[in-house]
């Protein structure tokens, strides 16, 4: 790509799509409805977010804090992370990015799935942990 192609690319280079149902195990019966529930009504499609990369300032932000402010970070962040949604209100329209983090983070396991997998798959994350093995 050429870089005014690259500066349109809102979001960044880097972007994950997170299916939210995944989070579950469909084994398990409790686990399963959650699964169900995860589904847009209109096209019984599993719930999904993309999420951008962090800007270089917000890397650098997130490499400086300390562990266990990192996730917190990463928490109060993610509204404005999630570039793509399949979200939608009652009325047919598009669910907006604070009412998708409300859902997300009305739910500890599937706020720590979103951030545990976003954080393993990006690539900066992976070459530090590849990195740190060798």
């Amino acid at each position: 790509m050429y870089a005014d192609e690259l500066l349109k690319n809102k979001g960044g280079l880097f972007k994950l799509k997170i299916v939210l149902a995944d989070a579950f195990d469909p084994e398990v019966s409790e686990e399963k409805a959650m699964i169900d529930e995860l589904k847009n009504p209109e096209t019984n499609d599993p719930y999904y977010i993309v999420l951008r990369e962090l800007t270089a300032t917000e890397t650098m932000e997130y490499m400086d804090a300390e562990d266990k402010d990192r996730v917190a970070m990463l928490q109060a962040k993610l509204p404005e992370m999630i570039v793509e949604h399949n979200f939608s209100k009652s009325d047919g329209k598009p669910a907006d990015n604070g009412a998708v983090y409300k859902v997300l983070d009305s739910s500890g396991s599937l706020l720590l799935y979103v951030l545990e997998i976003w954080g393993k798959r990006l690539p900066l994350a992976r070459r530090m942990l590849k990195a740190s093995a060798e």
